[in-house]
C-alpha cells in the first residue's frame, strides 16, 4: 500500500463495524507511517479493485502479528480468508513460525475466520481481546 491508496481505503473506516473493531480514518494513515523492514501494509486487490487491507509486523523470535480489514462492500465474499491464506503462504514470511492476532470480544466474524484457518484460540485478556495463534506444522 502507498500514500496514494489512502483516498481509497480511508472511507472504509467510516463504516460503523470497521470503526468498532479498528477505529476511524486515521488507522490506515497511522499504519502506513509505521511501515519499515519489520512491518508491512498490503492492499488486497481483486481484478485491480481494492478489497482489503492487511497490516503485518514480524518479530525477532520468528512470530508475526497481523490485522486485516475487508472493504465493507466486500464482506462475506471470502476476502478475509483469501488475505489470510496469502499471508501465511507469502514467501517473505516463509521463516515465520507463528502468526497471531487479537480479536476483540464480540467480533464473531473475525473469530470464526481464525478458527476456519486452524488458529488456536487462547484466553481473553483484561482488555477483552482473545488471542488466536497459528503455528506452522
Amino acid at each position: 500500500m502507498t500514500a496514494a491508496d489512502l483516498t481509497i481505503v480511508a472511507p472504509w473506516f467510516d463504516d460503523t463495524e470497521t470503526q468498532r473493531w479498528l477505529g476511524g480514518r486515521d488507522w490506515p494513515k497511522q499504519g502506513l507511517s509505521l511501515v519499515g523492514p519489520d512491518r508491512q501494509l498490503f492492499l488486497a486487490l481483486d481484478d485491480a479493485l481494492p478489497v482489503g487491507l492487511l497490516d503485518c509486523e514480524t518479530y525477532p523470535d520468528g512470530s508475526a502479528s497481523f490485522a486485516l480489514v475487508t472493504a465493507p462492500e466486500q464482506r462475506n465474499r471470502g476476502v478475509g480468508g483469501a488475505m489470510l491464506g496469502l499471508l501465511i503462504g507469502e514467501p517473505r514470511y516463509a521463516g515465520t513460525t507463528c502468526f497471531f492476532a487479537g480479536i476483540e470480544r464480540g467480533n464473531l466474524a473475525s473469530a470464526a475466520l481464525m478458527t476456519r484457518f486452524g488458529f488456536r484460540e487462547g484466553e481473553e485478556d483484561e482488555d477483552g481481546f482473545t488471542h488466536f495463534e497459528y503455528r506452522r506444522p
